[in-house]
């Protein structure tokens, strides 16, 4: 396990490579969710679980989230998420020790949202894994917020409590402004590369993750996982 850095040390993360004698090893990127980072449980449990099976991991805090990264979690957006994204996947393409023809990546929640988004047209991304994707991020804060949603552009910025912080953080309406900027059945229509989708039958929150999975029609290889009671 090594932790490293993106971009003069504005991106953190944690790369982990598998016990195995070989000197080169396909990679996943796993990107977290909203106000979430890399030590998650679930976030880890995934690397460690990949890592067991000869991947090489990479999980990263987002800038302007909650975790060790650079900004504040006011600022986030999509569009700097896919950046970060973009900059950690192009790190990785010039390490020795990865094979840059087996790169996948996986996303939870808003993470999946930006995986999906950033698999699209993206050929280097040899699979892409969406667990409780976002599909439509208007909803997806609705049920986050709730009669907050409501007032959240006449005042600017809302609040959205984090259980593992104990603490309530600002995030500016500039966030859905930027999220609406993208369409997720389109770059799902456009995706190509493997594909798995894991949704919960009981999520209160992301309860449209099943959208990737029906609308990504020009991918031969896919998979829908329904867990219940989760």
């Amino acid at each position: 396990i090594e932790e490293i850095s993106f971009r003069n040390q504005q991106i953190l993360g944690t790369l982990s490579l598998p016990d195995t004698e070989e000197e080169i090893h396909p990679a996943v990127i796993i990107s977290h969710g909203f106000k979430g980072d890399r030590r998650e449980r679930h976030i880890k449990g995934i690397s460690d679980a990949l890592t067991e099976q000869g991947f090489a991991t990479i999980r990263a805090d987002f800038t302007n989230n909650i975790g060790d990264s650079a900004g504040n979690f006011s600022d986030i957006t999509v569009t700097q998420e896919l950046e970060d994204l973009r900059v950690i996947f192009d790190t990785l393409t010039i390490r020795p020790d990865i094979d840059t023809q087996r790169i996948g990546a996986a996303g939870h929640s808003l993470g999946g949202l930006v995986t999906g988004i950033f698999a699209t047209g993206q050929p280097r991304v040899k699979s892409a894994a969406l667990l409780s994707p976002v599909f439509n991020v208007d909803r997806a804060m609705k049920n986050v917020f709730g009669k907050e949603y409501n007032t959240w552009e006449e005042r600017g910025e809302a609040s959205v409590y984090s259980k593992s912080r104990e603490a309530y953080f600002p995030i500016n309406y500039a966030f859905l402004e930027d999220a609406r900027i993208y369409n997720p059945e389109q770059s799902a229509k456009e995706l190509t590369q493997p594909l798995l989708v894991v949704q919960g039958d009981a999520d209160t929150t992301v309860q449209d993750s099943r959208q990737w999975f029906d609308n990504a029609t020009s991918v031969s290889s896919k998979k829908l996982v329904t867990i219940d009671g989760a």
